[in-house]
């Protein structure tokens, strides 16, 4: 699993120097905060344990691109355009449908698809929001034309606000136009702190590229290079029940993973402290690796830290690495023939009990960076943590483990060994 595609990894290199973007995150005075206890906060990171925090298989961004495509015809209040257009042509147009401070907008209801033009384009918007995974289970997909823009060199912010129940989509459709070719064209969308994108081909002339984003979203923004303009159409996503039963609207929410139940188990951990209310002294996670410091984090431990560092940052927490050394051992009965010694021991008979012997050893207590930390007092806190909590034993016992034996005492065919697992592992801490 590869990490998140946002800045949290930003505060893995440089944790003193990193300002979380606060947009998508809620003050503690502005929580509701539930007395229930500190147990409920805890649950946000037990589930951080399993695969539900791959937000990177559920983008809410996607593009599908149709290339070498045949010229294009449309009927702008009753003026046709031709497709891809040259830059006096394209003046022509923006003059012909607004100003400036509109993008040069005209609504949807002043624009004719003319010839296979309007087929064409509905195949490419049906491609896009297939990519948003919108097809498995959907309901019955509908797009509606909204209006043509003309973006001039800049930055411009795309509404993502929906405009009834079931539109949960919204269908960027860039044309092909000359003035467009050679640009820097990218489009960025922001929701709870994630970031998605697409970069768009700097040659735009024969071809038309089709973004699909989901309602909602906290922010939604185009770049369009120096020099350079492009041509936009935007559809509207509508969803609807393909029986008489309720409608079946995909939506934002559920396809992010757990990360705002996280921001809000922040949040209330923070409530909890300034209220004196019992919380958590101390979240502890076992890591599937053993990295020395942030730098080394991968996989799944990464996709974890990314998700955790801005929010301990931005909601003034702390995290730290420990190394973990933890024996089980018990005392076997095994039986044989002939000579016994270490070498010739049926392994075969050698299984870890229900109940064995444990004991475990916390130290090197460092940073992020992996600088050592002296702070007895809150490995003793971690110690209680580990010891009392069962969902970290489990994934601490999932980890791969070196066994070893040694004969203790022999009598006739039957013989005592004493049998080990140890375990190494590095946790992290998350600290007010």
């Amino acid at each position: 699993m590869d990490p998140l595609p946002l800045n949290g990894l930003l505060v893995t290199e440089d944790w003193d120097g990193f300002n979380p973007d606060k947009k998508g995150f809620i003050s503690p005075q502005e929580a509701e905060f539930d007395t229930t206890g500190g147990s409920d906060i805890k649950i946000p990171f037990q589930q951080l344990g399993g695969q539900c925090y791959a937000r990177t298989s559920a983008r809410f961004v996607a593009h599908s691109r149709a290339k070498r495509i045949p010229a294009l015809r449309l009927s702008v209040r009753k003026e046709v355009v031709i497709l891809p257009s040259p830059p006096r042509e394209i003046a022509f147009l923006k003059g012909h449908v607004g100003n400036a401070e509109s993008n040069y907008s005209v609504s949807g209801s002043e624009i004719e698809l003319l010839g296979d033009t309007k087929k064409r384009i509905k195949e490419q918007c049906a491609k896009a929001l297939d990519k948003l995974k919108v097809a498995d289970g959907a309901p019955l997909v509908t797009t509606t034309l909204e209006k043509l823009e003309v973006f001039p060199a800049g930055v411009h912010r795309l509404s993502t606000t929906r405009t009834n129940e079931s539109h949960f989509a919204t269908v960027l459709v860039v044309l092909p136009a000359v003035s467009s070719g050679l640009g820097n064209i990218r489009l960025r969308a922001t929701h709870n702190m994630v970031t998605n994108g697409v970069d768009l081909p700097k040659d735009l002339t024969q071809s038309i590229t089709t973004i699909a984003f989901y309602t909602d979203l906290s922010d939604v923004r185009i770049g369009v290079g120096a020099g350079c303009e492009i041509i936009c159409l935007t559809y509207h996503a509508s969803g609807f029940s393909r029986t008489r039963g309720p409608w079946d609207v995909p939506r934002l929410e559920g396809r992010l993973g757990p990360q705002p139940l996280l921001r809000d188990a922040f949040c209330r951990w923070n409530q909890a402290i300034v209220r004196g209310e019992n919380h958590p002294k101390l979240i502890v996670f076992c890591l599937d690796h053993q990295p020395a410091s942030a730098s080394g984090f991968k996989g799944r431990d990464a996709t974890l830290l990314s998700h955790i560092a801005p929010l301990a940052k931005a909601y003034e927490f702390s995290v730290y690495l420990c190394q973990l050394a933890h024996l089980m051992y018990a005392t076997v009965d095994v039986y044989h023939k002939g000579y016994l010694d270490n070498e010739n021991v049926d392994r075969s008979q050698l299984s870890m009990p229900d109940c064995p012997g444990e004991e475990s050893v916390l130290e090197k207590l460092t940073t992020l960076a992996g600088a050592p930390i002296e702070n007895e007092g809150l490995l003793e806190i971690a110690w209680d943590v580990v010891m009392e909590d069962e969902h970290l034993r489990t994934q601490l016992l999932k980890l791969p483990f070196k066994a070893k034996h040694q004969v203790e005492y022999t009598k006739g065919s039957w013989a005592q060994v004493e049998y080990t697992h140890s375990r190494n592992a590095t946790l992290l801490f998350i600290a007010p």
